[in-house]
Protein backbone atom coordinates (compact mmCIF):
# COMPACT_ATOMS: atom_id res chain seq x y z
CA UNK A 1 0.00 0.00 0.00
CA UNK A 2 1.45 3.62 -0.78
CA UNK A 3 2.34 5.86 2.19
CA UNK A 4 0.14 8.41 0.32
CA UNK A 5 -3.06 6.54 0.50
CA UNK A 6 -2.98 6.16 4.28
CA UNK A 7 -1.48 9.87 5.08
CA UNK A 8 -4.59 10.45 7.05
CA UNK A 9 -3.80 7.45 9.95
CA UNK A 10 -0.01 9.40 10.19
CA UNK A 11 0.74 10.01 13.68
CA UNK A 12 1.27 13.99 13.67
CA UNK A 13 5.27 13.85 14.64
CA UNK A 14 6.17 11.09 11.48
CA UNK A 15 7.34 13.79 9.09
CA UNK A 16 9.38 15.63 11.54
CA UNK A 17 10.70 12.53 13.45
CA UNK A 18 14.77 11.61 12.27
CA UNK A 19 14.93 8.24 14.11
CA UNK A 20 13.30 6.26 11.56
CA UNK A 21 14.75 2.82 13.04
CA UNK A 22 13.50 3.92 16.80
CA UNK A 23 17.70 3.18 17.92
CA UNK A 24 16.50 3.43 21.65
CA UNK A 25 14.22 0.06 21.14
CA UNK A 26 14.89 -2.94 22.05
CA UNK A 27 13.12 -4.53 18.58
CA UNK A 28 11.96 -2.15 16.33
CA UNK A 29 9.84 -2.93 13.11
CA UNK A 30 8.72 -1.95 9.89
CA UNK A 31 7.78 -3.25 6.43
CA UNK A 32 11.19 -1.71 4.65
CA UNK A 33 13.41 -4.26 3.39
CA UNK A 34 10.53 -7.10 3.67
CA UNK A 35 8.61 -8.86 1.18
CA UNK A 36 5.13 -8.27 0.76
CA UNK A 37 3.31 -9.30 4.33
CA UNK A 38 6.21 -9.51 6.39
CA UNK A 39 7.57 -7.44 8.73
CA UNK A 40 11.50 -6.24 9.43
CA UNK A 41 12.76 -6.57 12.78
CA UNK A 42 15.42 -5.09 14.35
CA UNK A 43 16.88 -6.04 17.10
CA UNK A 44 19.47 -4.49 19.25
CA UNK A 45 19.74 -5.59 22.73
CA UNK A 46 19.13 -9.08 24.76
CA UNK A 47 15.56 -8.16 25.96
CA UNK A 48 14.67 -7.69 22.17
CA UNK A 49 16.51 -11.30 21.33
CA UNK A 50 14.35 -13.28 24.20
CA UNK A 51 10.93 -11.27 23.02
CA UNK A 52 11.90 -12.77 19.60
CA UNK A 53 13.21 -15.88 20.57
CA UNK A 54 10.31 -16.73 23.06
CA UNK A 55 7.44 -15.08 20.02
CA UNK A 56 9.13 -17.52 17.99
CA UNK A 57 9.06 -20.89 20.02
CA UNK A 58 5.84 -20.13 20.80
CA UNK A 59 4.59 -20.03 17.16
CA UNK A 60 4.09 -16.20 17.43
CA UNK A 61 6.78 -15.27 15.05
CA UNK A 62 8.09 -16.67 11.85
CA UNK A 63 11.57 -15.96 11.15
CA UNK A 64 13.56 -15.38 7.66
CA UNK A 65 16.84 -13.90 6.76
CA UNK A 66 15.02 -12.69 3.47
CA UNK A 67 15.66 -8.81 4.29
CA UNK A 68 16.73 -5.96 1.99
CA UNK A 69 19.61 -4.42 4.38
CA UNK A 70 20.27 -1.90 2.15
CA UNK A 71 16.74 -0.49 1.20
CA UNK A 72 16.71 -0.13 5.31
CA UNK A 73 19.65 1.50 5.84
CA UNK A 74 19.04 4.02 2.27
CA UNK A 75 15.54 4.96 4.39
CA UNK A 76 17.46 5.61 7.53
CA UNK A 77 19.80 7.77 5.52
CA UNK A 78 16.34 9.85 4.16
CA UNK A 79 14.72 9.66 7.56
CA UNK A 80 18.24 10.90 8.86
CA UNK A 81 18.59 8.41 11.34
CA UNK A 82 20.85 5.55 11.71
CA UNK A 83 20.04 1.82 12.15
Amino acid sequence: MPLGTIKSDELAGCPKCTDFAARFADVSAGNTGSADGYTTLVVRTDAGMALVTGATRAGRLELSDGIDLAAIERAARRKGGRL
